[in-house]
């Protein structure tokens, strides 16, 4: 397709940059991983130094083309402007001068004609070259960005997943955990419930038992006289026996 360059140079650098696009053209981006896009870019830095000189040498093939298609189309004018001078009265020598002149033209025209159809292949496969440089490596720079914008999609998502599975687990621990927590609790306060009552069941009989004692404790009331039940009451003292009491407690 790029064919008629000039020399082994040229040669080689063509082969390099349509290397570097058959290269760049196997890339599946869609499953490029970080290295691969580090290798992709290395690749591009070469195309794009590629581009810049075949930017160059499509600049020199143009200037080429310019130049000597500029002396081509002027030869050829002027043996236009010969013809028409020979139609018109001119002496004789003067006609002789313009045919030799249009004789002359022509013959350098026919030498010159392949080597102005080659100077304008080599520019025009020189500017399709640097066309398709250019498309590739802008391309191909789009697909880079692309590519790592979706790598970070990814791990973003890779990193989310992970978090929510981490805190699953984590979840699924503290429940399984205060399930077990939960049991030894009931556990423990069955325990206590039976402590607390058998310590309210010592109580209550240690309560019954000071009962007993404070009531065994008490004195006991003297028994009653027949009198005290019949509620009989003993005559009164007379004056004499009184006297008589009262001696008796002085003596």
């Amino acid at each position: 397709m790029f064919g008629f360059f000039k020399n082994y140079t040229k040669v080689t650098f063509k082969n390099a940059g349509e290397g570097f696009i058959g290269f760049l053209h196997g890339i599946d981006y869609a499953n490029a991983s970080e290295a691969d896009l580090m290798e992709i870019d290395d690749k591009l830095t070469e195309a794009s130094k590629a581009l810049a000189e075949a930017r160059s040498e499509w600049k020199k093939e143009k200037a080429d083309v310019d130049v000597i298609t500029a002396k081509y189309n002027n030869m050829l004018k002027d043996v236009e402007r010969a013809e028409a001078a020979l139609t018109e009265d001119r002496p004789d020598d003067v006609k002789a001068q313009l045919t030799e002149l249009i004789n002359g033209h022509l013959t350098e025209l026919e030498t010159m004609a392949p080597e102005v159809e080659r100077e304008k292949t080599e520019e025009k496969d020189a500017r399709e070259f640097m066309d398709l440089l250019e498309t590739a490596v802008r391309e191909h720079s789009a697909n880079v960005k692309n590519a790592r914008a979706n790598l970070a999609s990814k791990k973003r998502q890779l990193d989310t997943a992970n978090i929510k599975k981490e805190r699953a687990e984590s979840k699924a621990a503290i429940l399984s955990g205060l399930g077990s927590t939960g049991a030894g609790i009931s556990k423990g306060m069955e325990v206590l419930d039976k402590k607390v009552k058998e310590a309210q069941e010592a109580a209550e009989a240690a309560e019954i038992k000071a009962g007993a004692l404070a009531n065994s404790m008490k004195k006991p009331e003297p028994s009653k006289s027949l009198d005290d039940i019949l509620g009989a009451t003993k005559p009164a003292e007379t004056t004499a026996e009184r006297i008589a009491r009262l001696k008796a407690t002085a003596a």
